[in-house]
């Protein structure tokens, strides 16, 4: 039985909704118009990532950051390296403030059930833009016991995996379809909207492409003209109200696109989607760890962009299932890294040259 997160999951009153759509008005989105500036992995993307570096020196958020979430805020911000430094920086604090990191499946039973619910998810799907897909279903959330921030992290978690398995959506973009089958009063939180909209226009390093609003009850068709009175002209334009169920998403979504529980042909693997977080999330703490390393010393291990492809990360998702064994062992293979660490930390550095030898498995 899930525990009451009792710090965030109170309910909001009248005052925090109005106060939730003010704070929407004031967002401003980086659009996606699903081209590419560079294309992935090309020369000149290297040329320009290899310029960011440089331009980026000695700044510790660059300094901390992962190569992956520092290409991810470059092509997220269309290469202009200014912009996408204060993109990097807003969203290690974000990250840190909302506790992204902290919150994972092995560690936190609230986010291992938001995750098998389903309320967040992506498959590699695109609309017929060429944008990608990202899947919400509030009816499966319990805003009683997730609170926004647990929401909010799952979010993240299903993007995080979208971008690293399609680094092209970090360019091309996301759209939500947002599918409220089941919604009902009880589901509904004003603050959740009001963290998803700050998060993706100031602090994921993503290009947001619009909402398709699926399936609203009767209740949210008399509320959505006065969140709409609240967005932006940009905001209005790329918000779709579909009322006429899975056949009119059809107008947006090709038939093969549309994932088989909208009716649709795309295949949905939920167990191998679980197990990519899972493992991506393993990874990250791998990572954490080899920062931490490299911090203390050059000797130690230090992660590129190669590196982590070596890992063992997936290409797909119908891989996952089959590579689940793999990463069995990395949890302990970890926890000896860590351990060495602290060893290492406590003995003054001495022992960092054997940690760089304890492979990644």
């Amino acid at each position: 039985m899930a525990t009451l997160d009792k710090t965030q999951a109170k309910q909001p009153n009248r005052a925090a909704f109005v106060n939730g759509m003010k704070a929407v008005r004031d967002v401003h989105f980086e659009h996606a118009d699903g081209r590419l500036i560079h294309e992935i992995g090309s020369e000149a993307e290297t040329k320009a990532f290899e310029e960011f570096t440089q331009f980026a020196g000695e700044h510790p958020v660059f300094k901390r950051a992962s190569p992956f979430w520092r290409l991810a805020c470059l092509r997220a911000r269309k290469f202009d390296m200014g912009r996408a430094l204060q993109l990097l920086t807003n969203y290690y604090e974000w990250c840190d403030e909302y506790g992204i990191h902290t919150r994972t499946y092995h560690k936190d039973e609230l986010f291992k059930q938001l995750v098998e619910r389903g309320v967040a998810v992506t498959f590699g799907n695109k609309d017929k833009t060429g944008r990608y897909i990202l899947t919400l279903r509030p009816s499966r959330n319990n805003p009683a016991i997730f609170s926004p921030r647990y929401t909010i992290t799952n979010i993240h978690a299903a993007i995080e995996c979208l971008l690293r398995h399609y680094p092209e959506a970090q360019a091309r973009g996301v759209v939500f379809v947002c599918d409220l089958s089941g919604y009902t009063i009880k589901h509904m939180d004003s603050r959740i909207p009001r963290e998803v909209f700050t998060a993706f226009s100031k602090r994921i390093p993503v290009r947001f492409g619009g909402v398709y609003v699926l399936n609203p009850p009767f209740f949210m068709r008399m509320v959505f003209p006065i969140v709409r009175a609240f967005m932006s002209e940009k905001m209005k334009e790329r918000m779709k109200l579909i009322s006429n169920g899975y056949g009119q998403l059809r107008e947006f979504v090709a038939e093969d696109q549309l994932p088989t529980f909208m009716n649709g042909s795309y295949p949905t693997d939920v167990d191998a989607r679980i197990e990519l977080i899972k493992q991506m999330q393993e990874e990250n703490e791998y990572a954490e760890v080899d920062s931490a390393l490299s911090s203390h010393t050059q000797s130690a291990v230090s992660l590129s962009t190669e590196s982590l492809a070596d890992s063992g990360r997936l290409s797909t998702y119908s891989e996952a299932s089959d590579a689940s064994s793999q990463g069995s062992a990395r949890p302990a293979v970890q926890k000896k890294r860590v351990a060495m660490l602290a060893a290492a930390l406590d003995d003054g550095d001495e022992d960092l040259d054997d940690i760089g030898h304890v492979a990644i498995v």
